[in-house]
């Protein structure tokens, strides 16, 4: 099967666009193109988690910084105020009708640190119980817990500020309504907020700044919302430990401060959990992302971490599988009574996600692939096509004989010149194997009788050939096509029984040279 021309040059040049294409492709694999989706994902991963990392760490120190101050202030004014009353802040427990206009007193500056700190909630702990005569009245403690169910709004004027624990007349005296889990006094049974700083204060002799205590997420006794509690103890003039006081960040709260940022998945997850490299404690962390993380936390469910590459890989009990990426996060200073207490910060997503990122950048390297390889046959075809059209016109002139007639390609050019000069030069002699100057004067006869077959059209073709003019000045004389002179010229041969338009004129200049005009 031969191949013409043009079909061998497209399909060489669509060899060479394919094997361009596919050198570019090896490279990709070489240099890691191809888990470029990967790198990507780890470069917005690392990017939200130090810009996690860095809020938690402002947010979560401003609000230390305001629990310190707010423990210095209430420990003196409630210092004062039992100095008014007669007492002190050691004997507060042998007069427990002082306590409910004790903590009345306290309302206005606690909202106030509320707002100023912007928490979702507020409380002090007294170390005294309203009915030490009760069942359990060892683990309960009188104080004020004020908080705020819509974090996002600070307006002490607000309908969401609700009594949780306290005194019914402080809600009644200020006009605010008691949450629907109310209770009179503080469970301290393994509240770790209340215990945890009291005894640390009680032990050292460590500065207000070093005795603060962050709370794992914890869900208060008769609530349901999960919050972190930052606690300091109340300590007098005397050094005497009368309490703790301190402020609530919501589950609410950290969520709507911390939301994943646009570049990820609008199912990743930021949490803040207590827990080393080895493990997060998911149900003891605060918890945002982009949809609802219920059915992630469980009660006690762990995080196993595995270290992979370029993320981690973080397995709950069930099997469900996350990467991403975590980092330790400090809430205390160096030298505090709790440095040692460690809290990670961390930014995941499910693995499904990371997978089908990957698979789609993939997908659209190969679409733009594709793409390229369909816009480089197309161009072969047309480079191929545009490229040998002059080769095909000085064909079709080579067999036209019209040798006037260029192409604007130098080399097809030159042969045309170089076959026009060699046939100007060439005196053809013999016809059908004889000699034309041999042939009987009958041959001429039968030539001249068959010019009478010609049609007007043919004739006239004919007879400007017989004047000597070309194809190409006959088309312009008789305003023909040159494929239409093609066609006269055909009919012309086969009734002349001539090969060509040179044989033609050999008859025609032979007659004339014997003196017979045609």
């Amino acid at each position: 099967m031969a191949f013409t021309l043009r079909l061998k040059l497209f399909l060489l040049l669509t060899l060479l666009i394919i094997s361009i294409l596919f050198s570019v492709i090896v490279i990709l694999v070489i240099t890691g193109t191809f888990t470029a989706g990967l790198r990507e994902a780890e470069k917005d991963m690392r990017m939200e988690l130090d810009h996690f990392k860095n809020e938690v760490a402002e947010q979560f120190g401003l609000v230390s910084a305001h629990t310190v101050a707010f423990s210095k202030d209430l420990s003196l004014e409630i210092e004062n105020e039992l100095a008014l009353r007669g007492s002190t802040t050691a004997a507060l427990q042998n007069h427990p009708e002082l306590l409910e206009a004790l903590i009345e007193a306290q309302y206005e500056k606690s909202l106030f640190a509320m707002e100023r700190a912007k928490v979702s909630g507020v409380f002090f702990i007294l170390n005294a119980t309203v009915n030490p005569s009760l069942e359990k009245a060892s683990d309960s403690r009188t104080g004020l817990y004020i908080k705020n169910m819509e974090p996002n709004i600070l307006n002490a004027a607000s309908e969401y500020i609700l009594i949780l624990r306290g005194f019914p007349s402080v809600g009644r005296q200020n006009g605010v309504t008691l949450h629907s889990q109310w209770r009179m006094e503080f469970d301290i049974d393994e509240a770790a907020y209340f215990q945890a700083p009291l005894k640390a204060a009680r032990k050292t002799a460590l500065p207000l700044s070093r005795l603060y205590y962050w709370s794992e997420a914890i869900t208060l006794p008769g609530t349901t919302e999960q919050v972190m509690l930052c606690s300091a103890p109340l300590i007098d003039s005397e050094g005497n430990v009368f309490g703790v006081c301190g402020f609530e960040v919501s589950s609410m709260l950290f969520k709507l401060s911390h939301m994943p940022g646009s570049a990820l998945s609008q199912r990743a997850i930021c949490i803040l959990s207590p827990g080393s490299d080895q493990e997060l404690s998911v149900s003891k962390a605060l918890i945002s992302g982009g949809y609802s993380t219920r059915s992630f936390k469980a009660q006690n469910q762990i995080l196993a971490i595995r270290e992979e590459q370029p993320f981690y890989s973080y397995r709950q009990p069930d099997g469900a599988l996350y990467s991403g990426l975590h980092t330790p996060v400090s809430l205390y200073p160096d030298g505090s009574a709790f440095e040692t207490e460690k809290w990670t910060a961390a930014v995941i997503l499910p693995d499904a996600d990371i997978s089908a990122s990957v698979v789609s950048l993939n997908l659209k390297l190969l679409a733009l692939f594709f793409g390229l390889l369909v816009i480089g046959i197309t161009i072969s075809f047309f480079l191929s096509r545009k490229f040998l059209m002059p080769f095909a016109r000085g064909i079709e002139i080579i067999k036209s004989n019209d040798y006037v007639s260029r192409t604007n390609v130098a080399e097809i050019d030159d042969l045309i010149a170089f076959l026009s000069a060699a046939q100007a030069n060439k005196v053809p002699r013999e016809t059908k194997g004889k000699r034309l100057d041999t042939l009987p004067e009958s041959v001429f006869d039968e030539f001249v009788m068959n010019t009478k077959l010609l049609s007007p059209a043919e004739r006239a073709v004919f007879n400007l050939y017989v004047e000597g003019y070309t194809a190409k000045e006959i088309t312009k004389i008789l305003c023909l096509s040159i494929n239409t002179i093609k066609t006269h010229n055909k009919r012309i041969y086969m009734k002349l029984n001539v090969a060509s338009r040179e044989e033609l004129l050999v008859y025609v200049n032979m007659r004339k040279e014997a003196g017979n005009e045609l």
